[in-house]
């Protein structure tokens, strides 16, 4: 069972509603985080469908999961996927509250405006019973509960720990037999903000540097390098928006210099990171991260 504070520490650790896209050479996968939802007995659930996949991991007590005419138990630990257009709904099970961490995944075609059906190595709705996610979720909480985790750590964590379950919901889980742009993505998620190299990467990754850029460039429509640029400049609105210092933020997301940042910034956003600060930042609403 998750300590009540463990459970408060993971909803502000998805409270930011993530959210990413990345691509194959077929279709792009917008991804969205929603959240912790909580559901008790009392509460009049109606069974649904929706054009997007459903993902969710059991956190806390037990619950019911209706997939079309089939009713499976969902405990702390167990993955379920729903693919579109599948009725199913999620329920309390027993008294009290039964928490599930939830994201979504929408698929686009790159080829004609009928999206596409499925997921590469996904096989219809299932339920994971036990998945080994759960250590990995809650041993995290564990060493960082009580602590003061800024929304960037965050964000970070909520968007590779959808990674994680949507890995082990494929066929192939294990991670050497992704895809090789899937395996880089992973790699600079699980490496920022810290700096490291193409050639380190390809070295870690087993790959030739110019396999790794084919691939990228083909899948993503970007260079490595403009990739990565791209998610240092999502982290570093998310500490503008603390209102730090444009120098230390540049810093802190693995900018080789502090020049990059604000050149960088005023070319996505069409102001500089200071600007930006005093005019759009104190509309965004920051998780409480205390």
């Amino acid at each position: 069972m998750v300590r009540d504070q463990t459970l408060q520490f993971l909803k502000r650790s998805f409270a930011n509603n993530v959210s990413w896209t990345k691509a194959s050479p077929d279709c792009r996968y917008r991804f969205e985080v929603i959240g912790v939802n909580e559901f008790r007995r009392e509460f009049k659930i109606t069974a649904h469908s929706h054009p997007y996949y459903e993902v969710g991991l059991g956190l806390v007590g037990s619950g019911a999961l209706l997939l079309g005419k089939e009713t499976k138990t969902v405990k702390p630990g167990d993955l379920y996927i729903i693919e579109p257009g599948i009725t199913h709904r999620v329920s309390a099970l027993l008294e009290g509250t039964f928490a599930v961490f939830i994201f979504q995944v929408t698929l686009e075609s790159k080829k004609s405006e009928q999206p596409s059906n499925s997921i590469p190595g996904i096989v219809g709705s299932s339920l994971l019973v036990e998945s080994e996610i759960e250590k990995l979720i809650l041993s995290w909480a564990e060493i960082n509960v009580g602590k003061s985790q800024d929304p960037v750590s965050l964000s970070l964590f909520a968007r590779c720990l959808a990674f994680e379950m949507l890995s082990l919901l494929s066929v192939s889980s294990k991670i050497g037999d992704w895809a090789v742009t899937d395996r880089a993505i992973k790699y600079i998620e699980e490496s920022l903000p810290g700096k490291f190299d193409v050639s380190t990467m390809a070295t870690d990754l087993m790959v030739s540097q110019r396999t790794l850029r084919r691939h990228f460039q083909n899948e993503l429509g970007q260079s490595i390098i403009e990739y990565l640029s791209e998610r240092r400049l999502v982290l570093a609105e998310r500490y503008l928006s603390l209102h730090l210092s444009v120098t230390d933020v540049a810093g802190m997301v693995g900018f080789e210099s502090a020049s990059q940042l604000p050149r960088l910034f005023q070319k996505a956003k069409g102001v500089t990171p200071k600007t930006w600060q005093q005019t759009v930042a104190p509309t965004r609403r920051i998780p409480d991260a205390k």
